[in-house]
C-alpha cells in the first residue's frame, strides 16, 4: 500500500510540471487524476474532481464506441478523438488522446486534452480572407471568378438570376493623395 501511495505522489508530481492537459479516469470513467494544466483548461480545481465522471467535462466520452479499444487493436494503442470539452458550461473543441492501460487488471482512461478553439478560430478567418477583402468584406476577385465560373458551366442551377456590375472610380488617387488613405479607404467601404 504504501508503494501505491508513493507511486500516485510520484506520478502526480511528474504531470503537474507538464503542461499537457492531462486526466486518468478509472474503468467506471470517474476522474482520479487531473493535473494543473486541466485545471486551467476547464477552470476546475482538481480537488472539485475527484470521482466526478469525465462525461461532465467531455460529454463525447459517454459513447461506448469512443472509450473502447479498436477491435483488433492492443488496449494500450493510443487513439485520436476530436470532440467538444465543457468549459463553464460552454462547449469547445478539443482533440483528445486516448490510451487504454490496464491497471490491477482493470482498465483505465488515460486522456491527453488539446484545446482547439484558437487553430479553429485562425483557420476560420484565414478561410474568410481566401474568399472576402478585408477592408470592404466583399467576396475578392478569386471568389467572383468561381461564382462565375460555376453560374455559367450550369446556367440551370442558378437559384436566381445573375448581373455582373463593374465600378471605375475615375481619379481615385486624387483621394488618397489630398484626404489620405483613411478616407480613401471609407470611400471604398461605402461604395461596398
Amino acid at each position: 500500500m504504501g508503494d501505491l501511495r508513493a507511486a500516485d505522489e510520484i506520478l502526480r508530481a511528474i504531470l503537474g510540471t507538464t503542461g499537457k492537459r492531462v486526466i486518468l479516469a478509472d474503468p467506471w470513467l470517474r476522474i482520479r487524476i487531473f493535473n494543473p494544466a486541466a485545471e486551467i483548461l476547464f477552470r476546475r480545481l482538481s480537488e472539485e474532481t475527484p470521482s466526478v465522471p469525465v462525461t461532465v467535462l467531455i460529454p463525447g466520452l459517454a459513447i461506448p464506441a469512443v472509450v473502447a479499444p479498436t477491435a483488433g487493436e492492443p488496449a494500450e494503442s493510443p487513439c485520436v478523438h476530436h470532440l467538444n470539452g465543457v468549459r463553464t458550461g460552454v462547449e469547445f473543441p478539443a482533440r483528445l488522446l486516448l490510451c487504454n492501460l490496464t491497471l490491477d487488471g482493470a482498465s483505465w482512461l488515460l486522456i491527453l486534452v488539446e484545446d482547439l478553439t484558437e487553430s479553429e478560430r485562425a483557420e476560420a478567418r484565414l478561410d474568410y480572407l481566401e474568399h472576402h477583402d478585408p477592408l470592404t468584406d466583399l467576396r475578392n476577385r478569386r471568389a467572383i471568378e468561381r461564382l462565375i465560373g460555376a453560374s455559367l458551366a450550369d446556367p440551370e442551377r442558378a437559384d436566381w438570376p445573375h448581373a455582373l456590375c463593374l465600378i471605375d472610380l475615375d481619379h481615385f488617387k486624387i483621394i488618397n493623395a489630398t484626404c489620405g488613405h483613411a478616407a480613401g479607404n471609407k470611400l471604398l467601404k461605402q461604395l461596398g
